[in-house]
């Protein structure tokens, strides 16, 4: 959502003046969003929530 709202407002209401700052800001995110992918306690709990779902559906 974040990426989808920054996206909307860089092509639709962003000053120019905020080119760099918003880079900045996407930049960040983009990293914060790879660091929770990749973090081993995120994605153990997604495998369990996965195999609860599984369970749950049986």
């Amino acid at each position: 959502m974040p990426f989808s709202l920054m996206g909307w407002d860089f092509e639709t209401f962003m000053p120019k003046e905020g080119t760099e700052e918003r880079g900045v800001a996407d930049s960040r995110l983009h990293m914060l969003h790879k660091d929770l992918l990749l973090n081993k306690e995120f994605t153990g709990l997604v495998e369990s929530a996965k195999n609860f779902d599984d369970a749950a559906v049986m």
